[in-house]
């Protein structure tokens, strides 16, 4: 039986391609065992999207912030942090951008 708060972050992986794909008419992959920074990679014709994925109480620590930031990438590369949280039976998206984040703090 695989680990439960793999299968968990696979799925919401999935949710996250579909949110690319259904909203903002994307191409969107997962990244899956490369353990990289990157769970989710979209694009489309103008911009590209490297996408964290948290679930719960799981964040991402002051030095996995930095080393997103500072990871190479297209100059129209967005990064963000997709943190979901569970709102009763439902999971509720919230999107942080990697450029607003301090690790200073």
């Amino acid at each position: 039986m695989a680990n439960k708060n793999y299968e968990q972050g696979r799925r919401l992986e999935y949710k996250t391609i579909k949110h690319f794909e259904d909203n903002m008419s994307c191409t969107a992959t997962r990244a899956a065992g490369s353990h990289g920074l990157a769970d989710v990679i979209a694009w489309d014709s103008r911009s590209f999207w490297l996408v964290q994925v948290k679930s719960g109480n799981a964040r991402m620590t002051p030095a996995e912030i930095e080393s997103f930031q500072d990871m190479a990438a297209p100059p129209n590369a967005i990064k963000q942090i997709y943190a979901y949280y569970k709102a009763g039976n439902k999971w509720e998206l919230v999107i942080k951008n990697l450029k607003d984040m301090r690790t200073d703090r």
